[in-house]
């Protein structure tokens, strides 16, 4: 069984002491928020080359490999997939540079979460929601294919602000 962990469980000047403690526990698997992982990017989706080798050395040193990204829209302002076309293109090109950065370093799996960036407004029917967001999301899943990596969409709960 490979075991994996999400790195919002600690700060990154706390990293390197998780990674120990991870790979001391049989972990293999890390999962990423790219905010956090590429720290010291001046852009976390488009980091240097010089950031990616330092980032993948380190977990690569302790035993562990990239298995999934989240916090796919972290820092995109105005991104929603139902509000409006620019706040629906705010959204795609959101999801497009988590796939591009994933493509990069090999991510295999990305997970949608964002619960605030679709919430169906009340005069919109669920029907028309549901076929707009299996549109965008088929769009965004081949994009995903051609970068070697996969999209799902986790489920969540109205609690978390959404009603998708």
């Amino acid at each position: 069984m490979n075991l994996a962990v999400s790195n919002i469980a600690w700060t990154p000047t706390d990293r390197l002491c998780a990674y120990e403690l991870l790979a001391e526990f049989g972990f293999s698997g890390l999962e990423i928020a790219p905010g956090l992982f590429f720290h010291d990017a001046d852009d976390p989706f488009n980091p240097t080359e010089e950031v990616i080798t330092r980032a993948l050395d380190e977990i690569h040193g302790a035993g562990l490999s990239l298995v999934s990204m989240q916090s796919l829209l972290f820092g995109v302002e105005g991104a929603a997939l139902f509000e409006s076309v620019e706040s629906r293109s705010r959204f795609e090109t959101g999801i497009e540079r988590a796939i591009n950065l994933a493509g990069r370093v090999g991510i295999p799996n990305l997970v949608f979460g964002s619960p605030n960036q679709r919430v169906v407004p009340k005069d919109m029917s669920m029907e028309n929601a549901w076929s707009e967001a299996t549109m965008l999301f088929r769009r965004m899943g081949d994009k995903a294919h051609s970068a070697n990596t996969l999209l799902a969409i986790e489920s969540t709960p109205a609690a978390y602000g959404t009603n998708l």
